[in-house]
């Protein structure tokens, strides 16, 4: 009894691909990352600082990070106050680098839902306060307008 083998011919089957190449940007993300910054309705427009312990660029910094829940409040309090605007003042007391109090005051149209709503974000904000500094007071003056700067 004979045994006849069978082939299929042509070439070899092609080795199993590696893993897939991970995809680039698309249109929409160099779009977005390449986009200009939203326009800014709440502005710091002065720091105080009193007692040491932190400089003007982390407070900034630190605020910075908060811009957007600032933003917000603003936002929010201008669809039932359009006239709100001015002056929000946000003070911080630091004793030995330990925060004590935060508050956000603004006198004029709206008061009530931003000083609230502002002084929750601020509070949100860190700062580093060395604790070599006895007693530190931090003020900072923000600006608000319906024209973005």
């Amino acid at each position: 009894m004979s045994l006849v083998g069978f082939g299929c011919g042509g070439s070899p089957a092609p080795p199993p691909a590696g893993p897939s190449p991970e995809p680039g940007p698309t249109a929409a993300d160099t779009a977005e990352a390449n986009a200009p910054p939203a326009p800014r309705h709440v502005a710091v427009s002065k720091v105080e600082i009193q007692g040491g312990g932190v400089d003007e660029a982390a407070v900034r910094k630190g605020l910075e990070s908060q811009g957007e829940a600032f933003e917000s409040c603003y936002a929010a309090t201008l669809e039932a106050t359009p006239e709100a605007a001015g002056r929000m003042i946000l003070s911080y007391l630091f004793v030995k680098g330990e925060r004590k109090s935060v508050s956000a005051s603004h006198s004029g149209p709206g008061s009530a839902t931003l000083n609230d709503c502002f002084q929750k974000a601020a509070n949100s904000v860190t700062l580093a306060v060395d604790t070599a500094a006895e007693r530190s007071s931090i003020t900072v003056y923000l600006e608000m307008s319906k024209d973005a700067g």
